[in-house]
């Protein structure tokens, strides 16, 4: 039997990643969470999951931050943005930065 496609959740508001990660699960999906921007990394470099889920504002390090590193890294790893910003100069700042 084939392994799932795996995704990365990253989000600091713990009720928006379950969310997501319940219904990325009940999907089929193999999901992997972190709570903020350098925990994704991380989780990204131990997991190397097939996409990656990211919210732009978190502390520690920013949803941006994580784009560009992911990117730089040249394997391709697809990134979706998923933010309630609402401001179109971040949704911008993402699409320049790979996502």
């Amino acid at each position: 039997m084939p392994t799932p496609p795996s995704i990365l959740v990253i989000d600091d508001d713990p009720q928006v990643r379950g969310s997501l990660a319940d219904f990325l699960s009940d999907s089929g999906y193999e999901v992997v969470q972190a709570e903020d921007g350098r925990a994704g990394l991380d989780a990204w470099q131990a997991h190397q999951p097939d996409l990656v889920l990211v919210d732009l504002r978190m502390p520690v390090l920013d949803g941006l931050s994580v784009i560009r590193a992911i990117t730089a890294s040249g394997l391709g790893t697809p990134v979706i943005v998923v933010s309630g910003t609402g401001v179109l100069r971040d949704a911008v700042a993402a699409l320049r930065e790979g996502a």
